[in-house]
């Protein structure tokens, strides 16, 4: 009697192992706690990059963050749509074509438009921005900027970014929008897009989120005297979030390769009289660290881009913008697409230049 007991135990337990082994692949060493996860990650990094480097006012020598993104379906955006960006910018060359006063002016902002209101950056050709203004700049309260990107899928992308701003809201609701009351970058990573993609990454009737999201803004050093720093966070799909230093990250498609170009380009070894030693090569001014962008984004990909495309259509993928200290001179401003083509057709010129050569 004992006998049989024991093997009915033996037999209902391979049983269950085969059927949970069948409903996972047939494999069990690939069963893991987080559902779906392989295709979120695989989501997330389908459509769209988005690249953050840190870049030095050359004016006032202070420190910036210069995020550009790349859509590729904002190239097909219908013309029946016409962005606010646009019309800014018909308005303001329309204003500028009356009054020549101000032509030292315009070069010097660098054809940058302010953004002060929170919501999604205002895109010229497209109308679903990747960038979303958590926080605008306070100057009253010398409070930075917060800024949130997303790739993946557009429908997951919209609903994070629309949960993130309402308890954003809901919070400065309550305790304040001030400087000392207002959610940290750090509170936003941790508490709210880290909590909410863990609880629908470990939901058993539900799936991940196909999102990656690039965190950057500013916060206050307390014991530096109130010195601003400069944060920029990464969260993947199943609410794993990593602070990154060393002047720049990337996330979205081809993530990892950009970050090596990114190393690359910012930083290199130096001889010293007794051991190497690291240097990190910070790009001058928003343009230089737009161009570094662009650069680690595209890689050699311009050289073929550069054959029989056409470049101001291809330009029209980029989105940027450009974040600086709440105390400095500007705050939160987007590049004038034109600018954007600029830089386009430039590293375009030089990598075709450089393969001419060789």
């Amino acid at each position: 009697m004992v006998f049989l007991i024991t093997s009915s135990i033996v037999l209902l337990i391979a049983g269950t192992c085969s059927s949970s082994t069948s409903t996972n692949g047939g494999d069990s060493s690939r069963i893991s706690p987080i559902k779906h996860l392989e295709s979120s990650l695989a989501a997330s990094a389908a459509h769209g990059t988005v690249v953050a480097v840190c870049a030095q006012d050359q004016k006032d020598g202070k420190e910036c963050v210069v995020i550009l993104s790349r859509s590729p379906s904002a190239s097909l955006q219908s013309n029946l749509t016409v962005s606010p960006l646009r019309t800014y910018f018909d308005e303001h060359n329309n204003n500028d074509a009356n009054n020549n006063d101000d032509k030292e002016e315009e070069e010097d902002i660098e054809q940058l438009l302010p953004l002060n209101n929170a919501g999604p950056i205002p895109s010229f050709y497209s109308t679903q921005s990747m960038i979303h203004l958590l926080h605008p700049p306070n100057q009253q309260d010398s409070s930075g900027a917060v800024v949130l990107a997303l790739t993946g899928l557009a429908a997951d992308a919209r609903h994070l970014t629309r949960l993130t701003a309402k308890q954003i809201v809901e919070h400065d609701y309550i305790y304040g929008d001030d400087a000392k009351h207002r959610m940290q970058i750090k509170d936003v990573v941790r508490d709210v897009l880290s909590d909410t993609l863990t609880d629908a990454a470990s939901d058993n009737g539900g799936r991940p989120y196909g999102v990656q999201a690039l965190v950057a803004g500013w916060r206050r050093n307390r014991r530096s005297g109130g010195q601003e720093l400069l944060d920029m966070y990464t969260v993947d799909p199943s609410g794993g979030y990593k602070h990154w230093g060393g002047g720049g990250t990337a996330v979205g498609r081809n993530a990892e390769m950009v970050r090596k170009r990114l190393h690359k380009a910012l930083h290199h070894r130096r001889r010293g009289n007794d051991e190497d030693e690291n240097e990190f090569n910070i790009p001058q001014g928003a343009e230089g660290g737009l161009e570094v962008a662009m650069k680690a984004m595209l890689g050699d990909e311009s050289a073929a881009l550069s054959l029989g495309v056409d470049v101001a259509k291809e330009a029209r993928q980029f989105d940027a913008l450009v974040l600086y200290p709440a105390k400095s001179r500007r705050n939160c401003a987007a590049f004038h697409p034109k600018k954007v083509e600029e830089v386009y057709r430039r590293y375009i010129a030089s990598v075709k230049g450089s393969s001419d050569t060789l």
